[in-house]
């Protein structure tokens, strides 16, 4: 259905001389993402507002979206197995939330940050077969990366005085990219062999 759409909006774009046939794999692949993200959204909210879990939800997507851009990472075949795999990552954040939230101190903050810098300074970015990047690119996302990890390592670390369960939600979400990045370089070794 994703797919359906975003061919149909490229389609119209071409009939209507907006883009070029040549530049409609790039538009279909764009509305794809919109579409995947509007999607995701929709589906983590509707999942905050029944559990009661807004603020999380919150941080869960805007920390997600706003690393996965210049770090990459896992991406799935298909775009319901990306959706599922979204929802699956939310689902574990909420998990962890909820497990470990008396527990969250100022060390498990920084046992679970560790490891999504070290991904972070390994790995990142990762880049995706769709969206290649020049080695410009590729060094001004790296930059990207590590500085937005910094913000949201100072932002985490503030909120683990004033709101523990916002600031573990950061940490859980920034843990689940690195295991995301991970995933995607083992997949691509296993690829090589």
């Amino acid at each position: 259905m994703i797919s359906f759409l975003s061919n149909r909006l490229a389609d119209f774009l071409c009939e209507k001389n907006i883009i070029s046939e040549d530049e409609k794999e790039i538009y279909v692949y764009g509305y794809e993402m919109i579409i995947t993200t509007i999607l995701g959204a929709v589906l983590v909210f509707g999942i905050a507002l029944l559990t009661g879990r807004l603020a999380e939800a919150f941080c869960f997507f805007v920390v997600f979206v706003t690393t996965r851009q210049f770090c990459g990472g896992y991406h799935s075949k298909t775009r319901i197995m990306c959706s599922i795999t979204f929802l699956t990552c939310y689902a574990v954040v909420l998990f962890f939330d909820s497990v470990l939230i008396t527990a969250y101190t100022w060390f498990v903050h920084l046992i679970v940050f560790v490891p999504y810098f070290a991904a972070i300074l390994g790995y990142a970015p990762i880049v995706n077969k769709n969206k290649p990047l020049t080695d410009g690119e590729i060094k001004i996302n790296r930059k990207k990366s590590i500085i937005v990890s910094i913000v949201w390592f100072v932002i985490s670390t503030l909120l683990l005085f004033i709101k523990p369960i916002l600031s573990s939600a950061i940490d859980f979400t920034l843990l689940i990219i690195a295991v995301l990045m991970i995933i995607e370089v083992m997949k691509r070794k296993e690829g090589d062999i």
